[in-house]
C-alpha cells in the first residue's frame, strides 16, 4: 500500500522522502517538509491537467518547469533561514 500525503510529511528526520532531501540539500527537516509539500501540490497539479487532457505533455516543458520550481524553492527556503538569523 501507498504512503498518504499526510503521511510523507509526518515522519521525522528519519523519513524515507525528507531524510535524502535534507542530505542532498542542506536543509533542516522543516524545510525539506515544506519544500516537499510545494513541489508535491505541483507534480500532483500537473498529473491532474495531463490526466483530464487540459495540458499537453511536453517531457522537457515539464522538467525544466519542475526543475525552475525546486530551484525556486530552495533559493527560497535558504534565503529566508539566512534573513531569519539576521534579525
Amino acid at each position: 500500500a501507498g504512503s498518504s500525503f499526510g503521511d510523507l510529511l509526518s515522519a521525522d528526520g528519519q523519513n524515507p522522502v525528507i531524510a535524502p532531501l535534507c542530505a542532498q540539500t542542506g536543509l533542516d527537516p522543516a524545510q525539506a517538509k515544506a519544500v516537499f509539500a510545494s513541489l508535491f501540490c505541483c507534480v500532483h497539479g500537473y498529473a491532474s491537467l495531463l490526466a483530464n487532457n487540459a495540458m499537453r505533455f511536453d517531457e522537457a516543458d515539464c522538467a525544466q518547469m519542475l526543475t525552475d520550481t525546486m530551484n525556486g524553492l530552495l533559493m527560497y527556503m535558504k534565503g529566508k533561514n539566512r534573513d531569519e538569523e539576521t534579525v
